[in-house]
């Protein structure tokens, strides 16, 4: 049954990977002017006892942590995109109705995300994961002599084992191919941030690059830019990061494809 765990390799390196790659930073400046893209993002918060963020939705509290993180979000996209960002209850998640102009962001915790493990496989891997996990099953049953719901179990447990070895359980992931990114509480932003302002800076960041993986780009090196797996954290909490020349274009053209 190692096999199964070559599952994990398949899922998409834009996504998850840990290596940055190398792009160049370009001046925004340089970038000729164009219609802005409408992109609608809908967010969706599980209730999670004791997290600051998800406490700040349910408990419906005036100018809420949460409504400083859609408000930054905007910020950020805004120069390049004509973006709309709103948070609601994850019951209300309508999964046909996401496109590359209409995105999701769901913010849970991993083990959450991991009770549909095949919604994920097919999220990071498309329809090829899901018919490499098909003829693993298929291989189990035949080998171990096992049912159909026990080898997809056994083997839904060994991708669980590669997600907790491999991540940390903070951070987040998005999917190109679902149109949709997972984002989870982070105790090391609760831990460092020294105020409500700098506890929201954190999640915008991580929320904004999470959108950038969905819209098509990869990681890269560049100082202080979003899409920097090893941005500090001081910039961070201190929403010191951009989206360079290359990401705008790369973002119209992801979004302009037919």
């Amino acid at each position: 049954m190692n096999n199964n765990k070559n599952l994990l390799k398949k899922l998409s390196v834009g996504a998850i990977a840990l290596g940055a790659g190398f792009i160049s930073l370009n001046s925004l400046e340089n970038l000729p002017s164009e219609n802005k893209n409408d992109l609608i993002v809908e967010g969706y918060i599980s209730k999670i006892p004791g997290d600051k963020l998800s406490d700040s939705f349910y408990k419906n509290e005036k100018q809420t942590l949460l409504e400083s993180v859609e408000s930054k979000i905007e910020k950020f996209y805004d120069d390049n995109f004509d973006i709309d960002v709103s948070f609601s209850n994850p019951s209300e998640l309508n999964k046909e109705s996401l496109g590359k102009n209409n995105v999701a962001i769901n913010y849970m915790t991993m083990k959450n995300m991991l009770e549909n493990p095949r919604e994920v496989l097919y999220s990071f891997g498309g329809q090829e994961l899901i018919d490499e996990l098909e003829t693993e099953i298929k291989k189990a049953q035949k080998v171990e002599g096992w049912n159909y719901e026990t080898a997809e179990k056994i083997i839904f447990d060994t991708v669980k084992e590669g997600f907790y070895e491999s991540f940390s359980g903070e951070g987040g992931f998005g999917s190109e191919i679902a149109h949709r990114a997972w984002v989870f509480p982070s105790k090391i932003y609760e831990r460092k941030a020294e105020n409500n302002d700098e506890l929201a800076n954190a999640y915008a960041f991580t929320m904004c690059h999470e959108l950038g993986h969905i819209f098509g780009l990869e990681h890269t090196n560049g100082k202080n830019n979003f899409m920097n797996p090893h941005l500090r954290l001081e910039d961070i909490l201190d929403f010191n990061f951009e989206m360079n020349s290359f990401q705008v274009k790369k973002i119209r053209d992801y979004l302009n494809k037919d």
